[in-house]
């Protein structure tokens, strides 16, 4: 019989090679074990993006992250959670300065969402067939905030059955076509994807918390701003999530810094006005669910309302002011189709921007072309992109809680805008520390002691200057401001003070021209109609005799100035 022999040395390396093959068969089981996991960590064929859920924790178990004390670490974790394939989420502790990361996400985890206040939660979302950067913007930090257990009652525009996951009825809201989609239901038993044009800030009393359901409330973060901003302050507080840190010397700079943020809807801000920091939040108390600020003795927290409805709620009045030969710099133009309309479409054009409501913060009349366009923005944190542009009229909406007078109730505008102008030597009413333009405006039109026809507001010491006169019975004094944040204000509710006449420029006509008038017999009667129309005040007009018209416009060469103001016939 042969036997095979096996020396010490030759075994120890036959023992070696079957470690070796051990090995081997171990790191492949370890690769197919993480496959799972990095396959899910990836978005192929998607956008990664994130959904937020404010005021809670993920009791599954997590790693550390990022520790880093006195300073916002929300777009570090997020940057640090987006790189990593094995990143699924992450949890920000914003009293503690810290983040922790999972392996997994709360899809079929539901239970393991506890609510812990001053907690974020952030999860990974795998976007298709969204154009993520023209929605969203590429610095967008999360895409979704989502309120667990809750929905919006009675303001269903539009349901979808058989949705099978929350992330597929994220995508509907973020792609709808028919309107703006601010927010979105996902009942995760019965599969049904609710769409709305309204949100917990538009409908705040439809806004239903139902624990123990399988109902999801989405709100859109890409979705459009509303356009009545307004800030309500709060001292010795401090917001609880800081999402971005900067520097600043004054508190309406860091409103400023709020209002321009685009990694996120900046919806509250603290200023330390002893170390100049400014604190910028994407919660405010509606996102925290009434949860109350951290006290913070000398910090002054701003937070921001923006909504039409907001408005209606504090009995105020949508108004509308006018800059002159103005346009918004960068805003997007829709063009409003009015029927029959050729000439003289101002009044048209306001009223279907306040039809609109939210989505029409402002529009414009290009006088040239006889059109008029609603804009996406207002010039909340840009009023530096308003520019100067012959034939072009700018309108902004604005919410004053006062009662205009019956004649004013219904005009086209009600306040003339002129940034970096002012009516020097005319201070017949100083007040200090007003936070806002509207709160100035409110001031002239609430003024009793006398007729305030203008008024002047600086932003950068928040003062606002009341005058008996304006820019037509003082011309001398309407003079460039030396400081470049004061603006202009004329009260276009005051009463006519009887001092104006008219001065005849032959062979021209208003160059902006905001109303026609038919079946007019001579000059006279089109002298007489401008005098007492109601829709504005009327600064100019013209008689065509041949068509027997009426022009007449809302400007004159105080406003447009002496070559801007009409046109040669």
């Amino acid at each position: 019989m042969d036997r095979k022999h096996c020396s010490k040395h030759s075994c120890r390396r036959r023992a070696r090679f079957k470690g070796l093959e051990q090995l081997e068969l171990w790191t492949v089981l370890l690769l197919c074990a993480l496959l799972p996991s990095l396959a899910a960590g990836q978005c192929i064929g998607g956008k990664g993006a994130f959904e937020k859920t404010v005021g809670y924790t993920f009791s599954e178990t997590s790693q550390p992250l990022l520790q880093q004390a006195g300073s916002s670490i929300t777009s570090d974790c997020e940057d640090l959670c987006s790189n990593s394939p094995l990143c699924m989420a992450f949890s920000i502790d914003y009293e503690q300065s810290n983040c922790v990361s999972y392996d997994r996400t709360s899809v079929g985890r539901r239970n393991t969402l506890l609510p812990s206040p001053g907690v974020n939660f952030f999860e990974k979302l795998c976007l298709r067939g969204v154009d993520y950067e023209r929605l969203c913007g590429e610095e967008r930090l999360w895409a979704i905030v989502r309120v667990p257990d809750s929905y919006l009652e009675g303001y269903d525009n539009k349901t979808v059955p058989s949705i099978s996951s929350r992330n597929d009825c994220i995508e509907l809201c973020l792609t709808e076509r028919d309107f703006i989609c601010r927010s979105a239901e996902y009942d995760s038993v019965r599969r049904v994807c609710r769409l709305s044009k309204d949100d917990r800030r538009t409908q705040p009393d439809s806004f239903k918390y139902f624990p123990g359901s399988s109902v999801d409330y989405l709100e859109n973060e890409c979705a459009r701003a509303l356009p009545d901003c307004r800030y309500e302050n709060l001292n010795d507080v401090m917001v609880r999530a800081t999402d971005h840190l900067h520097f600043s010397s004054t508190q309406p700079d860091c409103e400023d810094l709020c209002d321009q943020a685009q990694a996120f809807n900046c919806r509250a801000y603290s200023f330390d006005s002893a170390q100049n920091r400014c604190y910028l939040s994407g919660d405010d108390r509606i996102a925290m669910n009434a949860t109350r600020y951290p006290i913070k003795a000398g910090l002054v927290t701003g937070e921001k309302f923006c909504t039409v409805s907001q408005c209606e709620r504090d009995r105020g009045t949508i108004i509308y002011e006018k800059n002159t030969a103005t346009v918004l710099q960068g805003a997007q133009e829709i063009q409003y189709t009015l029927e029959g309309a050729s000439k003289g479409i101002t009044e048209r054009c306001a009223a279907e921007c306040l039809k609109d409501g939210a989505d029409c913060p402002a529009f414009s009349v290009d006088y040239s072309s006889m059109r008029c366009y609603k804009l996406d923005r207002n010039t909340q944190g840009r009023s530096t992109d308003l520019i100067s542009q012959e034939n072009k009229n700018y309108f902004e909406k604005s919410c004053v809680r006062v009662q205009l007078p019956s004649t004013c109730m219904m005009r086209a505008w009600h306040v003339e805008r002129v940034v970096g102008r002012q009516l020097r030597g005319n201070n017949d009413k100083i007040i200090p520390r007003v936070q806002n333009r509207r709160d100035c405006i409110e001031a002239c039109m609430l003024e009793r002691a006398f007729t305030c026809r203008s008024a002047e507001y600086d932003s950068s010491i928040l003062e606002c200057v009341l005058s008996k006169r304006d820019r037509r019975s003082s011309p001398r004094d309407f003079v460039a401001s030396v400081s470049p944040t004061m603006e202009y204000l004329e009260n276009q509710c005051a009463p006519d003070d009887g001092l104006c006449r008219y001065v005849e420029t032959p062979n021209a006509y208003p160059r902006y021209l905001d109303a026609v008038i038919n079946n007019i017999r001579n000059e006279v009667r089109c002298q007489r109609e401008c005098t007492r129309y109601s829709g504005f005040i009327c600064r100019s007009f013209a008689y065509y005799s041949d068509a027997s018209q009426c022009f007449i416009s809302g400007d004159d060469k105080e406003s447009a100035g002496q070559t801007g103001a009409v046109e040669n016939r």
